[in-house]
This record gives structure tokens, C-alpha cells and sequence, in this order.
């Protein structure tokens, strides 16, 4: 019998947890090794995570959230459609990236980051790179 928190096909809940629990973790610049390290598990299954395929419990949520540092709720975020996109999972990502994401996450209030946003939005439409 298949351990309860297993299933054979991916939620897109379990999906979305996933791909924000690997932000983090590499915007931090945590190798899936050191935090399987701090929480006591492997990085086969930190992927399994990461990936949606393994779910998490609440423990192992709470544990993410300490070795993370960011409340539970930041799993749940769901304005994080932009964030990685599902083909881009597993690409590295530039260090350029990390940067930017790391100052917007900085930026205090809803009305300031959707104006940093639409900036951006606005130099991509201009061709800037």
C-alpha cells in the first residue's frame, strides 16, 4: 500500500507549493542537498517535492518554512504565475535573476511592486534587454 502523502498523478496545488519551495530554496542559493541537510531528508526527495510528485505534509511544510525562512503562507501565493514558468523548472537561472528577485521581494506594499511590474512589463514591450 502506497504511503498516504504519495500519489501517482501531480495536483496542481502540489505543483505550484513545488515550484515555489525551488524558488526559494535557489534564490537562497541552497543546493537541494543542503536543505534536505537541514530538514532531515534527501534531495531525491526534496525533487520529489519540487516537482509535485510527493506531497508535503504539514510538518514537512512548517519545516520548509523555518529552513526558508518565509511564513507557510508563502507557499500559497497566488499571484506566483509569472515566477517560473513549468518548461523553466529545472534551467538554471541567471544570476542577474536572483538579483531582481531578491530586490522585488524587498519591495514593501501591493501598489509599489504592481508598478515595479508594469516598469518592467513596459521595458520588455520597448525591446530593452
Amino acid at each position: 500500500m502506497k504511503d498516504s502523502v504519495t500519489k501517482s498523478k501531480v495536483d496542481h496545488i502540489d505543483l505550484r507549493l513545488g515550484r515555489r519551495l525551488k524558488a526559494r530554496r535557489v534564490l537562497l542559493e541552497m543546493t537541494s542537498q543542503d536543505l534536505g541537510e537541514v530538514i532531515n531528508t534527501t534531495s531525491q526527495q526534496i525533487a520529489k517535492y519540487e516537482k509535485g510528485i510527493d506531497r508535503v505534509t504539514s510538518a514537512r511544510l512548517f519545516a520548509f518554512s523555518q529552513a526558508l525562512r518565509v511564513p507557510i503562507l508563502y507557499f500559497f501565493d497566488p499571484n506566483d504565475e509569472d515566477l517560473i514558468l513549468e518548461s523553466e523548472i529545472d534551467a538554471p537561472i541567471p544570476k542577474e535573476l536572483l538579483n531582481l528577485i531578491n530586490s522585488f521581494c524587498k519591495i514593501k506594499g501591493s501598489a509599489l511592486r504592481k508598478k515595479t511590474l508594469s516598469l518592467i512589463r513596459d521595458f520588455k514591450c520597448e525591446g530593452l534587454n
